[in-house]
């Protein structure tokens, strides 16, 4: 998809646990220190360490779609680039009108993801992230269900985990089972 200078590249594809069992690691504890919507139901990312691959699986995304084991799901995973955006490497393919978009994703090219792998220091700092940014992500996945929305995320974001910046925005696609 292209939208002037602005283009989504496809960066690749990966196979996760299904989103249920994802959901299962996110106890009461990592749900506080890490989201901005500890009641999301199945938090999931671009992020590995977030939404893990299964046993065996390959280690990181694939240049074509691989092989999918029984309780996974194949995802698409897309970044936007443009001017200003830091560098991504990507596939020469489009991306698949049959993928469903889950949600936008913030996170820097390694995928530490900014929406649920940069841990908050303090419970004050988690409140005031809550207040001013909860609404941005839905309460299923805890991804930004519109890209306005993720690219001004990214922007405070990026001021706020400075260390792991700069951060881009990717797309989280469910692919159809093959």
């Amino acid at each position: 998809m292209s939208d002037g200078p602005w283009q989504e590249r496809v960066v690749g594809f990966d196979v996760r646990v299904a989103p249920d069992v994802s959901a299962r690691a996110w106890d009461a504890t990592r749900r506080a220190s890490f989201l901005l919507r500890p009641d999301a139901s199945a938090p999931l990312s671009v992020d590995p360490a977030v939404w893990p691959r299964p046993d065996g699986a390959i280690e990181a995304p694939s240049p074509s779609l691989p092989p999918v084991p029984d309780g996974a799901v194949a995802i698409a995973i897309t970044v936007w680039v443009g001017p200003g955006q830091p560098d991504v490497a990507t596939l020469p393919h489009g991306r698949d009108p049959a993928w469903t978009l889950l949600g936008w994703d913030v996170s820097d090219g390694v995928f530490p993801s900014a929406l649920t792998n940069c841990g908050f220091l303090t419970e004050g700092e988690a409140e005031a992230w809550r207040a001013a940014w909860g609404f941005a992500v839905d309460p299923i996945h805890h991804l930004v269900p519109d890209l306005p929305t993720a690219f001004a995320l990214q922007a405070v974001l990026g001021r706020r985990v400075p260390e792991h910046a700069p951060f881009s925005v990717f797309g989280v696609y469910l692919c159809p089972p093959r």
